[in-house]
């Protein structure tokens, strides 16, 4: 569970429509023992040095987030990592007319230490790529997006804490590993 960390978001974004939003820290550890607990609202992924960590989070009953607690020592060397954390807050309306607000609440401990929490030393950029062109009280699909592509689209952005109203739960099944495998050749049975 979270000791230090809190449930954050850009500031005066949270309860907005397709919002792409950057969690970035830098942590220090010695590189032998590090684990990551995250959970957010409406899609997250994980890089730690540059390599994929996670994605999510899980489904959970209404009035609770699910975190994952993953091991990620093999993704870690010693001296300074970077975590960070891209968010798609969808922020969809239920059936009862309630969304859960767009947050990520992510904390690293490392030797035993926390090294990195959210509400602490993350920094949160906003991708101005993705166009939002609705209200939230419009008709228009919440799965639609466009882009406008080019350039660099990542502000710096200050981050608010957000109250979910969320009780966090320990996701009960183990994340999957994804092995890479080596592409076959198909033959060409000629025709």
């Amino acid at each position: 569970m979270f000791t230090y960390a809190k449930p954050v978001f850009l500031k005066k974004l949270k309860n907005e429509m397709n919002v792409t939003a950057f969690f970035c820290a830098n942590f220090e550890c010695s590189g032998k023992d590090a684990r990551l607990e995250v959970t957010g609202a409406t899609r997250y992924k994980v890089t730690v040095n540059g390599d994929f960590i996670c994605a999510g989070p899980a489904k959970a009953p209404h009035g609770y987030c699910k975190f994952d607690s993953i091991d990620i020592s093999s993704f870690v060397t010693e001296g300074i990592n970077q975590i960070v954390i891209e968010v798609a807050s969808y922020n969809v309306h239920c059936y009862d007319g309630i969304s859960s607000p767009g947050f990520i609440w992510a904390e690293v401990q490392a030797d035993g230490n926390c090294v990195a929490a959210t509400g602490s030393n993350f920094i949160g950029f906003l991708d101005t790529e993705r166009v939002q062109k609705c209200s939230r009280y419009s008709f228009q699909r919440h799965f639609s997006e466009s882009y406008v592509i080019g350039g660099s689209t990542m502000i710096q952005a200050e981050l608010e804490v957000v109250d979910t109203g969320l009780i966090p739960m320990k996701r009960d099944v183990h994340y999957p590993v994804y092995p890479f495998a080596e592409p076959k050749k198909i033959l060409n049975r000629g025709k």
